[in-house]
């Protein structure tokens, strides 16, 4: 299916392993122009000249998502490398796994850097050329654990909360000028980051708590992620779709 991303320019944050990379992947194999952006300037210069080998156009831009002004130099970059960005994915994200009690201001600050601040910084860079052409879409991933809470994850439950609503709002100011703001929650995800969060043998068990059986593999998200991002979800707008094997149902 066409999903109406040939020819489109996007960035994806946290592109360079993990959901962002799988994301990153089929947006180019859909013919989108991508910018893979990642804190990690090897990371992201691997994943793009992986991409880039089967023929499409990849580009790799360092930066830190929690500081604006590196978000702007990323959006800025990206442009001036793969043209106006139609699409913008804010992918990164972090966690700590504690009880709350065992955290403190800097660990907050640093989830909220990441997850809320990140997201802001990054959508505040692209919105005005999208406003200015008269479309784009915005689609951050988020966590069921921002709509159901989780244990020993409050504060990343907190911050993935606050971009739903963010998303929501902004959604309702953006959607006459074009621009298109949604999310995706998702549920345990097997990534490098959520392989060294849990011990090999909690996986099955995690497992167990999802009426599919399973957890969720990168490819489940990007699914997702590119169907919003692209023309087959033109009058889809300020939505959570939920990616999660059933975990949670809202």
């Amino acid at each position: 299916m066409d999903l109406g991303l040939d020819g489109r320019a996007a960035l994806v944050t946290g592109g360079a392993r993990g959901i962002g990379y799988a994301i990153s992947a089929l947006l180019v194999a859909e013919g989108a122009s991508v910018a893979v952006a990642d804190v990690d300037a090897e990371g992201a210069r691997e994943a793009a000249a992986k991409l880039g080998a089967a023929g499409g156009t990849v580009v790799a831009i360092t930066g830190d998502v929690s500081d604006h002004a590196s978000a702007a130099a990323m959006v800025a970059e990206a442009e001036r490398a793969i043209g106006p960005l139609d699409v913008l994915v804010n992918n990164a994200g972090m966690w700590i796994v504690k009880p709350f009690t065992e955290t403190g201001p800097q660990d907050w600050a640093r989830e909220f850097g990441v997850n809320t601040h990140g997201v802001l910084n990054m959508t505040h860079a692209a919105l005005p050329g999208m406003i200015a052409r008269g479309r784009g879409s915005v689609v951050t991933i988020t966590s069921e654990a921002a709509r159901v809470g989780e244990p020993r994850t409050a504060v990343y439950s907190a911050a993935k909360a606050a971009v739903i609503g963010f998303s929501k709002a902004l959604a309702k100011e953006v959607g006459r000028h074009g621009v298109r703001v949604n999310c995706v929650a998702l549920g345990t995800t097997r990534t490098p980051q959520a392989e060294a969060s849990f011990a090999p043998e909690l996986w099955d068990r995690i497992a167990k708590a999802y009426p599919l059986g399973r957890t969720g593999e990168p490819e489940d998200a990007a699914a997702a992620v590119a169907f919003l991002a692209g023309d087959r979800a033109s009058w889809v707008t300020g939505q959570t779709y939920g990616v999660n094997g059933g975990y949670a149902m809202p």
